[in-house]
């Protein structure tokens, strides 16, 4: 339901888009990846979470998309670099994960996605906008886990920042309504 709501629409728009080799940042069980699988040659599932990782190759042991598993690691709350050489995707996404990522490790990790990206490819993010929500009624917190639906303290604004300070070109910006809750994130 959420892919055909929110992404398809996007991917359909960018019809340029090279499903070739694909990096699913933060898969989760692959539920999104299992739609990719349909488009595309080589699927790199990424994770911190080697549980996740473990149902991931169970379930897509028999797929026709080539797939791979990397585990993502981090040190002391903090990011490390992704173990990828330079220009290995072509199309990179993160769906329902990086909601919960704060502006520092966005900005690490759109810096990343740069280095890993091929030239003229895309990458499609889907986090948080709890800055910009406007509201009296709920508390803001620089720690997420504290926030209205887990959500980070970031904007649409600061990952179009992040972004293009990177050397991305940001064609597209939506609003996501996250249960009642209007423009609560956004995809990128």
């Amino acid at each position: 339901t959420q892919y055909s709501k929110w992404i398809k629409p996007i991917t359909d728009r960018h019809s340029d888009i090279c499903y070739n080799k694909v990096l699913d940042f933060a898969c989760g069980r692959g539920r999104i990846a299992n739609i990719f699988a349909e488009k595309s040659d080589h699927i790199t599932c990424c994770d911190v979470n080697s549980s996740a990782l473990d149902y991931c190759k169970e379930r897509f042991k028999n797929n026709k998309c080539g797939f791979e598993f990397v585990e993502s690691l981090t040190e002391n709350d903090e990011p490390l670099s992704l173990n990828f050489k330079e220009e290995s995707f072509t199309f990179i996404y993160s769906w329902e994960a990086m909601v919960h990522f704060k502006y520092k490790w966005l900005d690490f990790y759109l810096k990343e996605f740069y280095r890993i990206l091929k030239p003229d490819s895309h990458v499609m993010i889907h986090h948080s906008n709890l800055a910009s929500y406007i509201t009296n009624d709920i508390v803001k917190s620089e720690n997420w886990n504290e926030n209205l639906h887990s959500r980070a303290m970031v904007s649409s604004e600061d990952v179009k920042f992040i972004a293009e300070n990177h050397g991305f070109s940001v064609i597209e910006q939506s609003y996501v309504d996250w249960g009642k809750c209007k423009s609560l994130d956004s995809i990128s």
